[in-house]
């Protein structure tokens, strides 16, 4: 509701609701709004700098932060690189190695040594054998198919 006592009564004004006062106070007011103005103006550019500093800030972290994965994903590399390098060594040794078990079995026992192995075998392990036979019977009737 309106409150009555604010209204303009009889023609006559009220002084007091909205009194800009004297000249001189207007003065003093357009001074005051213009410090206030300045005041503002000074504290939107600090934050702006404080916003720059941060912002700054951040993108040193984050370079840093990349330099630093960037190092870690190097040595990592190396690492994995070292490591492939010696378990290639270690195969090529092993197969090496195994040649040369093989080599040296050939020529020691001859085919008729190796034939004796065989049927060694088939004897000690007589449904393993048969499974291989199954298999390469299979094998071999496929290449031979196509």
């Amino acid at each position: 509701m309106a409150n009555p006592s604010n209204f303009n009564q009889g023609g006559m004004s009220n002084p007091g609701r909205f009194d800009t006062g004297s000249a001189g106070r207007s003065g003093a007011t357009a001074t005051s709004v213009t410090e206030k103005a300045e005041k503002a103006k000074d504290v939107a550019s600090g934050v702006t700098e404080r916003a720059k500093d941060m912002a700054s800030s951040a993108v040193e972290t984050v370079k840093s932060s990349a330099a630093d994965l960037k190092d870690k994903a190097a040595d990592i590399a190396g690492s994995i690189k070292d490591q492939a390098q010696h378990v290639a060594s270690n195969v090529a040794d092993r197969v090496s190695d195994t040649w040369e078990a093989g080599t040296h079995y050939v020529q020691e026992r001859g085919i008729e040594g190796m034939g004796q192995d065989v049927t060694g075998l088939i004897r000690r392990y007589p449904v393993a054998a048969v499974c291989v036979g199954l298999c390469l019977g299979f094998v071999l009737a496929r290449s031979l198919r196509d």
